[in-house]
């Protein structure tokens, strides 16, 4: 129930991020629109985007292994007795 938790937060977290990072990048999109540059910011948005998508990927490989790793203990010992 603590591991569900925690990845739930972590979810809501990384989806927040997520959110301001496209607000970001309508904001600079008018710019680029325009001819008038913004490749710099826009780059760094998309590299923090591919960023932040990676980390939430391996973040919930991670607490799927854990998950599995408890349910495969819990047998385990079901097993035994």
């Amino acid at each position: 129930a603590a591991m569900r938790a925690a990845s739930t937060l972590r979810a809501f977290y990384f989806f927040q991020k997520i959110e301001k990072l496209e607000a970001e990048t309508k904001r600079l999109q008018a710019p680029i629109n325009d001819g008038s540059g913004g490749t710099t910011a826009r780059k760094q948005v998309v590299a923090d985007v591919a960023r932040l998508r990676r980390d939430g990927e391996l973040k919930s490989y991670m607490d799927l292994f854990f998950l599995a790793l408890i349910v495969l203990l819990c047998v385990a010992a079901i097993m035994r007795q």
